[in-house]
């Protein structure tokens, strides 16, 4: 285990592990763009929520575990994602890319001031961007300040998104236990109520709001499966 672990930390960090993520990431982006193509023109899907119909510029947020189907979801709205900078996130990355996701480098402590500041730039402009605020490695459902950081300096709402699945299961091995849908599934994405920053609001009440709305949809869509079992 303890080999195991190490030839993973080599494989993520090591210099020349670049060349090797970057021929990965071809094949793979492929497989991943194919089969959500399927699921696309395969499940029933439906948006629905308070912030649907919202059209000024956001902070979408979600929990990592729902990042599989809202790649394809906010990048069919050529919104902004930021993403890691490191050498093995690049299948993933090309992936977004090819789903019609515009990304901006970076991860705390790996470019993340200057990440923020283009994705304020995008915000400002009229564009809107997501975050997995529990990512990229946990704690699971523990809103970071990040999201708040940037949708008080632009002036925009925090949008909680979610959604459930008929077919799909949750990945029990993984930290986040992922959530991909399925072929011939059935897609509901909810999205929440816009919350609003105030700027003397302190960040952990603010964080606390995002977290309860949050876990609010993900109740909402556990309950949701479940009636569909």
């Amino acid at each position: 285990m303890v080999h195991r672990i190490r030839l993973i930390k080599v494989l993520k960090t090591h210099p020349w592990a670049f060349s090797l993520w970057w021929l990965l990431s071809w094949p793979v982006a492929a497989y991943l763009y194919v089969w959500f193509v399927l699921v696309r023109q395969t499940a029933r899907i439906s948006v629905e929520g308070p912030g649907a119909d919202y059209q000024g510029p956001a902070v979408y947020v979600n929990w990592h575990c729902h990042l599989p189907w809202l790649c394809v979801h906010h990048g069919e709205r050529r919104r902004w994602l930021m993403v890691s900078p490191a050498a093995y996130i690049l299948p993933i990355a090309r992936w977004c890319e090819w789903c019609g996701l515009r990304l901006v480098q970076g991860a705390s402590g790996q470019q993340g001031r200057e990440a923020a500041a283009q994705l304020d730039v995008c915000l400002r402009r009229g564009e809107s961007v997501f975050i997995a605020v529990d990512g990229p490695s946990g704690p699971v459902f523990k809103v970071k300040r990040g999201c708040i950081d940037i949708a008080r300096s632009a002036g925009v709402p925090i949008i909680p998104v979610g959604y459930s699945v008929r077919r799909g299961k949750p990945n029990r091995k993984r930290w986040d236990q992922q959530l991909t849908p399925a072929l011939f599934d059935e897609i509901v994405v909810r999205v929440g109520e816009p919350l609003f920053m105030n700027p003397s609001e302190d960040i952990i009440s603010a964080a606390e709001r995002v977290e309860v709305a949050l876990n609010q949809l993900h109740c909402a869509n556990q309950a949701a499966a479940a009636t569909k079992l």
